[in-house]
């Protein structure tokens, strides 16, 4: 099924926003693997998608929609950051798409950037870097996670 929500629509699941909100997105079929997923941070406003009607469940992510997503998730689709100073990070002008959401992630700890005071916001987050930004942001900055095994993923050796 292909809908699209508003807030007195009752086709959908549950109501949820004032404005319409992709929800099954063309390109992701409801057998698709991670379905139910994308389905569930379409619903909850985290993500609108990649435009036309499609998800894009294959592109990367940059750094700077990863921001939005990730305090969309912590506080809400309605949440607005305070504006930005432009002077967190010396690739993130004022003026930039995203700049007041990674200005923000860096107030409450979750990113201190990419090094030598840049966020490279148009970096694609890796899967290290991911796990690294969910667990702060859901746990809080000074969460530190067990030391690591190295049995559970080969790719990941212990200490990494």
């Amino acid at each position: 099924m292909h809908c699209t929500v508003f807030e007195t629509n009752s086709g959908c699941s549950s109501p949820i926003a004032s404005r319409n909100i992709q929800v099954d997105f063309n390109d992701v079929s409801p057998s698709h693997p991670f379905h139910d997923f994308v389905d569930t941070v379409a619903r909850n406003q985290i993500t609108v998608g990649c435009g036309n009607g499609n998800y894009c469940p294959d592109q990367q992510i940059p750094r700077s929609q990863m921001a939005v997503f990730l305090l969309k998730a912590k506080y809400g689709s309605d949440h607005t950051p305070p504006p930005a100073t432009g002077t967190v990070f010396n690739d993130v002008p004022i003026g930039s798409f995203a700049a007041a959401w990674i200005e923000e992630l860096a107030a409450i700890g979750v990113t201190g950037g990419c090094g030598n005071g840049n966020f490279c916001p148009d970096d694609p987050v890796t899967r290290a870097q991911m796990a690294v930004f969910l667990l702060k942001d859901l746990l809080g900055s000074d969460y530190v996670p067990p030391p690591a095994s190295g049995t559970i993923f080969s790719d990941v050796p212990s200490g990494s």
